[in-house]
């Protein structure tokens, strides 16, 4: 399975459209699937999902 049929979407180039397909097929996953739609999301942009509003990842830590 590709990428693509992983996120349920035609290959595309649009960002908002690949994140708007991982963030419905997210809903719906847990454990490995939820592993196998990072790394499409990834293959599909070249890079990590944007984290949900509020999570550790989203928050900005100084350390000076």
């Amino acid at each position: 399975m590709n990428c693509w049929e992983i996120l349920g979407i035609e290959p595309t180039g649009d960002h908002e459209r690949i994140q708007r397909a991982y963030e419905q097929q997210l809903k719906f996953a847990s454990g490995e699937d939820a592993n196998r739609l990072d790394q499409a999301f990834r293959e599909a942009t070249g890079q990590m999902p944007a984290s949900p509003k509020g999570g550790p990842e989203s928050e900005v830590l100084d350390e000076a």
